[in-house]
């Protein structure tokens, strides 16, 4: 179902980071296909896997986006809404790595301004942004296993660039930003996993966003784009989970999101 529903997004939905005119409102559809990787997050076995340190895997997943610019005469103000959801998979009693879902929302509060760059048309960023993200590692069924979740609050700066190519109408997009939050960690159970000396932990958290594709203007108001994006965050969930009865957090680890997308804008 959910490759279905990852299939119908990334057919229907897209987004450019087009600098709408003065005066003008702007609105952005994103919808992307997330591959399967690896995390850096541990988890301590019990059992048949007591005492065993495995790299918690995750699936495929869908991401998707929503935006709003409006356009003032030197600057603009816009909001952003992006979310992923990532499968876990197969429980961790038919695999021997740990499979971990990821489900990331992330919500930016912006002002920006364009400006030339060699020749060609760019947009610098800054804003607010607030992430809101929830970690479940099975242990050995689909419902037992160690919870997280990151929420965090900061600052976010970006640019985005758009390189105009001969053929009229095309041009390469290349956006990137960094943000850098002040957030938590908490930790739980389910199941029969034990909570035990888990506790929350203060963190901060560095999240870094690539994107690079190629427009199609297809006219004044309406544009399309396609490519390739990745999305890199820093401390936003535990090291190691240990499910050996203690229930103990250590460290923190990162996660690296990343897949094609495709997007439009619609300029009013």
């Amino acid at each position: 179902m959910k490759a279905t529903f990852a299939l119908s997004l990334v057919a229907a939905l897209a987004a450019t980071t087009a600098y709408a005119e003065d005066g003008t409102m702007s609105f952005s559809l994103e919808g992307g296909y997330l591959l399967e990787g690896s995390t850096n997050h541990v988890h301590f076995g019990e059992g048949a896997y007591a005492g065993q340190q495995q790299e918690s895997d995750h699936q495929d997943g869908v991401y998707g986006a929503v935006g709003i610019r409006y356009s003032m005469p030197t600057y603009f103000i816009g909001v952003k809404y992006d979310y992923a959801d990532v499968d876990r998979g197969a429980p961790f009693d038919t695999d021997v790595s740990p499979e971990m879902g990821i489900m990331t929302r992330v919500f930016d509060l912006e002002y920006g301004r364009g400006f030339n760059l060699a020749g060609h048309d760019a947009v610098w960023t800054a804003g607010l942004r607030y992430a809101d993200m929830n970690f479940t590692t099975d242990n050995f069924s689909a419902s037992s296993g160690p919870e997280h979740s990151f929420t965090g609050l900061g600052l976010r700066v970006g640019l985005e660039t758009d390189f105009e190519l001969s053929q009229p109408g095309w041009s390469v997009l290349a956006d990137g930003g960094l943000s850098v939050l002040d957030g938590s960690i908490r930790s739980g159970g389910r199941g029969g996993w034990s909570f035990g000396d888990a506790t929350n932990i203060s963190t901060t958290a560095v999240g870094v966003d690539l994107k690079l594709g190629v427009e199609f203007k297809q006219s004044d108001k309406v544009s399309w784009v396609a490519g390739y994006q990745a999305k890199y965050w820093s401390n936003v969930n535990v090291g190691i989970s240990d499910d050996s009865g203690y229930g103990l957090n250590v460290g923190k680890s990162d996660i690296l999101l990343h897949g094609p997308f495709i997007g439009m804008n619609l300029t009013m």
